[in-house]
């Protein structure tokens, strides 16, 4: 199931038919890896959520999130091992040199910049 948070633009997926279609259908996808017992995960998450509504990313980048506890599938497949993990995709393909483990708000930042200005 996929769920859009009302104070954001993020997509809450549980399912792993509906992760594979949001990726192999949007151009540019970071996905954050989180859980509920996470304080981290709760530390960047209002930074998340703006980044999600800013300007800069609008209509560039899709967000979504993944409760590991929630979408085991999903967090087996792609291979989590710690919390918050971002994960990036474009066109379909995961860009392994994106991927952040840790609550890093400069980091994220840093490859949101970088993957809505790849073409």
């Amino acid at each position: 199931m996929a769920n859009s948070n009302h104070t954001s633009n993020i997509n809450i997926i549980d399912e792993l038919d509906v992760y594979h279609n949001i990726i192999n259908t949007n151009n540019k996808c970071v996905i954050k890896f989180t859980g509920s017992g996470c304080p981290p995960c709760k530390q960047i998450q209002p930074i998340y959520e703006q980044c999600s509504i800013n300007e800069r990313y609008h209509n560039k980048v899709h967000f979504l999130e993944v409760d590991v506890d929630i979408g085991e599938e999903i967090s087996d497949l792609e291979d989590i091992s710690s919390l918050p993990t971002f994960v990036y995709y474009h066109n379909g393909q995961r860009i392994n040199e994106y991927t952040i483990c840790g609550a890093f708000s400069s980091k994220l930042i840093a490859n949101l910049d970088a993957l809505a200005n790849r073409t």
